[in-house]
């Protein structure tokens, strides 16, 4: 057995943590006393990726004393609940109760990440590690969760940490913008982010006041990502926020600042991307500064190292209303439906009202707005200025209403796949056409029945897709 080459060895350990599905952590102890070989291959199938919570760093720390290990750690995953048991549900908590649970819920978070931050101090840049911080909100595993918004106390005070590459946050809770930032502030070496951001309260029914200035807030503290982390090359963003405005209301608000036009938001991301490699942002509300300034901004456009973009925009827009067309009538349709009444007169009185509601769907789709159209625009005059753009791809999300069904653009160069979106043309093309097609490049919509490129819409992508690019249209 000792006979093996470590790769076979590798194999084997790797079938025998499949073999026990039932178990977490699989015993794989026993293999590690067949020989030194074998323990050397079993510590690194073992200590690749670590998960603790916040009661085990002390634990953690003394089992990565020596360098052997370390060289061996990949992903560190810190699971955070927490250390006092909540029994009363929160609607039944006093405010009293509420402020000190509060307070307790800092204390654990700030103790928690600082007591890992200094065992992950000393670690060389060379360690290459992936650190995966979830916050709870709700229980699990017998383990309480923070029921509030913690926040880090004093992030100036953390220990700087090299050896992190990359830095994935999860907050099921709650977290504000500033603690996750703070705490990237304190990784100099970090090159990739993805962040859940709660952009709203839960259920998307924040007051709008509030809204505006977490927005505002948000692309004030994303600047300090240029500063605190230049080596930062891969951003992956997702938003929690609604798809439709508060209450019952088909009026979508603005979520800029009462009688100011710029989306600060919106412009702190797109600079943040011009030093990106990759960028990836999910179900973002969004106006066209994204892409493009305005007339009065003297900022400079280029990607000059952007190969991957890709954008879920929600339907609703930054400056307030729809990028679609129809999409409060399917909408008010649902409502219709979900509330018809038991009795019998009642839901003949409602069907009615049902039928109207699909014949005037029919007769008015979904359909983009006009402020879709000059959003399409600005894309396009973007992808010009990354010259060595390899994909692009911006959609909005219609699952809400149309299930499976998005309006989008995705942008393929020569030699570059995506799946699931070639997937949509299967039916289309025949596979000498795709073939044939991988070596040019490709340009696919997805979008209502007759639907087509403007005519200067089609002129600026023709430029960027050369005389022998390739154009496919998928209709819903």
């Amino acid at each position: 057995m000792d006979d093996l080459r470590p790769i076979l060895i590798s194999k084997i350990i790797d079938y025998a943590a499949e073999d026990r599905p039932n178990y977490s952590k699989p015993r794989l102890s026993p293999y590690a006393t067949i020989s030194k070989k074998w323990q050397q291959v079993v510590e690194a199938n073992s200590f690749s990726c670590i998960r603790i919570t916040n009661d085990e760093i002390t634990t953690f720390a003394t089992c990565f004393e020596n360098e052997p290990r370390r060289r061996m750690l990949r992903q560190i995953f810190l699971r955070i609940y927490s250390t006092s048991e909540t029994r009363k549900c929160w609607s039944e908590v006093a405010i009293s109760e509420r402020a000190e649970e509060s307070r307790r819920n800092d204390e654990t978070l700030t103790t928690s990440t600082r007591a890992l931050f200094q065992s992950l101090e000393g670690w060389r840049a060379e360690e290459r590690v992936d650190l995966y911080i979830i916050i709870h909100a709700h229980g699990d595993h017998g383990m309480s969760p923070l029921r509030t918004e913690p926040k880090f106390l004093e992030p100036e005070t953390l220990a700087r940490v090299e050896c992190v590459k990359k830095f994935v946050f999860r907050n099921h809770a709650i977290t504000p913008t500033q603690t996750v930032i703070g705490l990237a502030s304190r990784l100099p070496g970090l090159q990739h982010i993805d962040w859940l951001i709660f952009s709203e309260r839960t259920g998307g029914r924040s007051d709008d006041v509030v809204r505006v200035q977490n927005r505002v807030d948000l692309a004030a503290q994303l600047i300090m990502l240029q500063k605190h982390n230049p080596l930062l090359k891969k951003l992956e963003l997702s938003f929690t926020a609604s798809k439709t405005p508060p209450g019952h209301d088909d009026v979508v608000p603005s979520i800029l600042l009462p009688f100011d036009q710029r989306d600060y938001l919106s412009q702190s991301l797109r600079n943040l991307s011009q030093g990106m490699q990759e960028v990836s942002l999910e179900n973002m509300i969004i106006s066209s500064q994204l892409f493009w300034p305005m007339e009065d901004e003297t900022t400079e456009l280029h990607w000059p190292t952007l190969e991957r973009y890709k954008i879920g925009i929600n339907p609703m827009a930054a400056e307030g209303g729809w990028w679609l067309d129809g999409l409060t009538r399917f909408r008010a349709r649902e409502r219709v439906r979900n509330n018809t009444p038991r009795n019998d007169e009642g839901k003949t009185k409602l069907v009615v009202i049902y039928d109207r509601e699909v014949e005037e769907a029919e007769r008015y789709p979904i359909w983009p707005t006009e402020e879709l159209d000059d959003l399409l625009l600005v894309m396009v005059k973007a992808v010009a200025k990354m010259p060595v753009l390899k994909s692009f791809s911006a959609f909005v999300d219609l699952d809400h209403w149309v299930e499976d069904q998005r309006f989008g653009v995705w942008y393929l160069q020569t030699g570059e796949r995506i799946g699931s979106v070639e997937a949509l043309f299967d039916d289309e093309d025949d596979d000498n056409d795709a073939e044939n097609n991988l070596g040019k490049k490709r340009l696919y919509w997805s979008g209502p029945k007759e639907w087509c490129m403007s005519g200067e819409l089609s002129q600026a992508w023709n430029k960027i897709l050369g005389e022998d690019g390739v154009v496919r249209y998928h209709e819903w």
